[in-house]
């Protein structure tokens, strides 16, 4: 049985509707590289309250179903897919898929569309990722459909890059290449510094599936995987079956914990779960969705070079949003996936920062009590400053919420 559009487009919706049902839940609607060794989990600091500092109300329509894939630029400009009509976008066949990309201006306190383009050759789009480099660049992962061939009706579908210009509107698009001896569907974008790109998807070897994670360049064309260190058990980079490389997977050295052949992850939950952040070093940070998370720094030339665990803070929690937290830090914003319940009462508030350089959490934090916790965590100027997104207290507007410890 080929691998044809319908499986494809299963396989993304189960990754849509997990972002759907998390920022659903949320809103309360309905640095320097280390050496890549294999590090034990760090111990998590004791809590400390955020406070709220500022709020900012911007003139534009409130965020009632939120993709929780929220990216930031250098000026801390926000950048999100967001719906004021839940059932109308849930009604519409890929609704989600088709909202445009809304830039909030902090300064300026608007919003800037960046939609799904018209392109002449192809029937539909629809997008699956965009991501905004270290220099504010903002680009699109898109899928377009050009019908189906006469023969067999396989569908006829491309992969495409877009980057977008300041004003919103289409400067270029990059159409992707394929890997041999693989159909790829590609879900996860992030752009290095020098114009190539690192995408994260599912692959298909004859009716085997996979997760892959490789180099395109600025053409579009396939490089290489990623080249994992020899002490990474690659039974966290390949979920339940395949590899993050496009090769063999390499053997751990040493490597302790992996889950029991039974209970790993589907390779499908983890690339749902892959967060990646194009970084201000030229490098790439990518959370793969495992548990505990993990965190990858990827080079230009595909290498791993640095890697380590973040601790999951609270039972039944996931990874809603993964950031910059400043030049040197990174964080993690927690919440309940789904239905799953949590024994932790702030289960929904709770944001882990890390230092990438060593693995080590330097900050835990929740929102103080009474603070509302159906906001999400956009992004963070700093380790002590935090921008968050939700909907005003009259649902009618959007509101940016500046949140830092109460004791730095």
């Amino acid at each position: 049985m080929g691998w044809n559009r319908a499986r494809k487009r299963a396989w993304v919706a189960f990754g849509t509707v997990i972002l759907i049902n998390l920022a659903w839940k949320s809103v309360g609607f309905g640095r320097q590289s280390g050496t890549p060794a294999a590090r034990q989990m760090p111990a998590t600091p004791p809590l400390r309250d955020l406070i709220r500092d500022e709020k900012i109300s911007f003139s534009a329509p409130p965020p009632l179903l939120v993709t929780n894939e929220m990216k930031c630029d250098p000026a801390g400009n926000i950048y999100m897919i967001y719906s004021d009509a839940p059932q109308a976008v849930l009604n519409q066949r890929n609704g989600v898929s088709k909202l445009p990309i809304r830039k909030l201006s902090i300064d300026h306190k608007n919003a800037l569309l960046y939609g799904i383009p018209s392109i002449s050759e192809y029937q539909d789009i629809i997008r699956y990722d965009f991501d905004v480099d270290a220099r504010g660049q903002v680009y699109a992962l898109l899928e377009a459909y050009a019908g189906r061939e006469a023969a067999g009706g396989k569908a006829l579908v491309d992969y495409l890059v877009v980057r977008y210009r300041e004003d919103g509107t289409v400067d270029s698009y990059t159409k992707l290449g394929g890997i041999h001896g693989k159909t790829i569907t590609p879900l996860r974008l992030a752009v290095f510094l020098d114009g190539s790109f690192l995408i994260t998807g599912t692959a298909v070897v004859g009716e085997h599936g996979e997760a892959f994670s490789g180099i395109f360049d600025r053409s579009g064309q396939f490089v290489s995987g990623i080249q994992a260190p020899t002490d990474v058990n690659p039974g966290l980079l390949k979920g339940a079956g395949g590899s993050l490389t496009s090769g063999e997977p390499r053997q751990p050295s040493g490597w302790r914990g992996q889950a029991p052949e039974d209970k790993a992850p589907s390779f499908v939950t983890v690339v749902s779960g892959t967060r990646q952040i194009s970084a201000s070093d030229g490098n790439i940070d990518m959370l793969w969705g495992t548990d505990p998370p993990r965190v990858f720094i990827v080079s230009p030339a595909g290498e791993v070079i640095h890697q380590f665990q973040i601790p999951t803070p609270a039972s039944g929690v996931k990874p809603l949003q993964f950031g910059p937290a400043g030049l040197d830090h990174i964080f993690v914003q927690f919440g309940p996936v789904g239905t799953a319940l949590s024994e932790s009462p702030d289960a929904r508030k709770l944001i882990t920062v890390v230092d990438p350089n060593s693995g080590e959490v330097v900050a835990a934090y929740r929102l103080a009590a009474g603070e509302d916790d159906r906001a999400l965590a956009a992004c963070a100027s700093s380790p002590y400053d935090f921008l968050f997104v939700k909907a005003s207290e009259d649902v009618k507007n959007l509101e940016v919420v500046r949140y830092s410890p109460r004791v730095y």
